[in-house]
């Protein structure tokens, strides 16, 4: 079962050579109750602290760059049944990189 989560803060700075930097830090709440959590979202909090960059080439050609850390806690599992067995365990490192680059063009 999915719980509502909440996420703020942002912080953006538009200039003359660099045209956007960007940056987001906060903690928010787990998606997944412990009872509910499965090992391919292994999320019992979410700290996340985020950066990115975008150059823009011309009127109408950006570049951007964009790198995420996410810290998902020890996201203790604890899954049992009588079809499936028992599912114990933890994450004692649970560090979640995402990196993006992208091109915005505008015609």
């Amino acid at each position: 079962m999915l719980a509502d989560t909440r996420r703020t803060a942002v912080i953006q700075v538009r200039g003359r050579k660099i045209g956007l930097l960007s940056s987001d830090g906060n903690p928010g709440t787990t998606p997944v109750r412990n009872k509910d959590r499965t090992p391919d979202a292994p999320l019992d909090r979410q700290i996340r602290a985020s950066g990115g960059i975008e150059y823009g080439l011309s009127e109408t050609l950006d570049l951007g760059l964009a790198y995420t850390y996410l810290n998902g806690g020890s996201a203790d599992i604890r899954q049992s049944g009588a079809l499936r067995g028992e599912l114990v365990g933890d994450y004692k490192r649970n560090d979640i990189h995402f990196i993006a680059a992208y091109v915005n063009w505008r015609w």
